[in-house]
């Protein structure tokens, strides 16, 4: 093992200096807004950085509940960064070391790395497993990447259509979130992750990270939208609503791509391509496909799955 590399846990203070001089400074990365991921879903979150000697190689986040410390919620990606002007080898033995002594650590390791993070070797080689997931983001400064014709002439009707308004909404989010986490319930969401969610909500927008769109139709609120948002890109958290004869969530989705493109952000991630018919609608809005891996260990791996097989086969057998 090569002595010159070893790992640390440090302070938020120091990973947030990390963060500014080594990767852009993504609302998912800020050390405030980790601890406040942490502090809701119960959880501590441990900053951990590897050298090469006296250089910072790599750091992540791991929300850790006593020896687990796996992901609290699909909604954000795991706090990740690396010093992008050091070889990709000298990276990844870093990380490997590390990752070999959390092994020891912690009986249960997940993470959801970033898209713009495809190099999970050193994952791999520490002997994780991994799925690979996807998600659309819409470049708003590709004017190659044009939406379908189907959505081009949706945007001619929406255009004649005085009835459609969407406007930004600062008073009364409320019922807006509230509309929003009975969605999320209705598609699977327990009810204890929904307080959860609301929370962090509340959060993001006491701290202006979160911009909530309204739709109108006839003066009547048709649906929303909620992004958080950094200097670098906004993530679309969740949209409902919109009169299907109307267009109305096309309607929607183009108008806070213009708002957030006048705010000097060129990408909005659209969180999501993984389930068919989402994904092909959110294709049609002149997105690009990218793919982003989840990372996990469990020691007792044979065990679980062992007990899987047997309420599988006692499910079947006794019922």
């Amino acid at each position: 093992m090569n002595t010159a590399m070893h790992y640390k846990i440090i302070n938020p203070a120091l990973w947030d200096t990390l963060l500014v001089q080594f990767d852009d400074v993504l609302w998912c990365q800020k050390s405030i807004n980790i601890e406040k991921i942490a502090q809701t879903y119960n959880r501590k979150a441990v900053y951990f950085a590897t050298y090469h000697q006296s250089v910072f190689c790599a750091a992540m986040v791991l929300f850790v509940d006593r020896k687990k410390a796996n992901l609290p919620t699909h909604f954000f990606y795991t706090p990740f960064f690396i010093n992008c002007s050091l070889k990709d080898f000298i990276i990844n033995q870093s990380l490997q070391q590390m990752l070999l002594k959390l092994k020891k650590e912690y009986h249960q390791i997940e993470l959801k790395l970033a898209p713009k993070y495809n190099d999970i070797r050193a994952f791999s080689w520490s002997g994780f497993d991994h799925k690979i997931y996807y998600t659309l983001i819409k470049d708003l400064q590709n004017t190659t990447k044009k939406p379908s014709e189907n959505i081009r002439r949706q945007l001619n009707k929406i255009a004649q259509n005085n009835a459609i308004v969407v406007n930004v909404v600062e008073e009364n989010l409320a019922d807006i979130f509230n509309q929003h986490i009975e969605m999320m319930i209705q598609n699977g969401l327990s009810k204890e992750e929904s307080k959860r969610v609301l929370n962090w909500l509340n959060f993001f927008n006491q701290n202006n990270q979160l911009i909530v769109f309204g739709l109108y139709e006839s003066n009547k609120l048709q649906g929303s939208a909620l992004l958080t948002f950094d200097q670098e890109q906004a993530y679309l958290i969740s949209i409902t609503g919109g009169v299907a004869e109307t267009f109305g969530q096309t309607a929607l989705y183009f108008a806070f791509f213009n708002h957030i493109q006048s705010l000097g952000i060129d990408k909005i991630d659209l969180l999501g391509a993984n389930i068919q018919g989402v994904a092909e609608y959110k294709s049609k809005l002149g997105s690009a496909l990218f793919s982003y891996p989840i990372v996990s260990y469990y020691k007792f791996k044979a065990f679980i799955q062992f007990k899987l097989r047997l309420k599988m086969w006692l499910k079947k057998h006794l019922n």
